[in-house]
């Protein structure tokens, strides 16, 4: 939607569902339960655009579990496509962003 990137580190399609690999080893500890942020985080600064849609997203996917989600994840196509040809592999930027544009209302 704003053209930019939120992670540097490539977004990998795992078996579970796509990962920023740094992301995933710094909350793996909570499991399967809340994750708290303990102040070490990066945060990334979003303009006000960008925050209202970054809520909408939480407001709307937040209530799912996380078996939901993988779920839904795994019929988005630039999960799908990655990891039907090589898992484990990157998710390209180009094909995130072609499928969230079909996204936007």
């Amino acid at each position: 939607m704003f053209d930019k990137k939120l992670f540097e580190e490539p977004i990998l399609a795992w078996a579970y569902g796509p990962v920023v690999e740094s992301a995933y080893h710094h909350f793996k500890k909570f499991e399967n339960g809340a994750i708290t942020l303990n102040g070490e985080e990066k945060m990334v600064k979003l303009a006000n655009r960008e925050y209202n849609v970054f809520k909408n997203v939480m407001d709307e996917y937040g209530q799912f579990s996380a078996i939901k989600l993988m779920k839904m994840t795994h019929e988005e196509p630039p999960w799908k496509e990655t990891f039907n040809k090589r898992p484990n592999s990157e998710i390209t930027y180009n094909s995130l962003k072609r499928y969230f544009l079909t996204q936007i209302e």
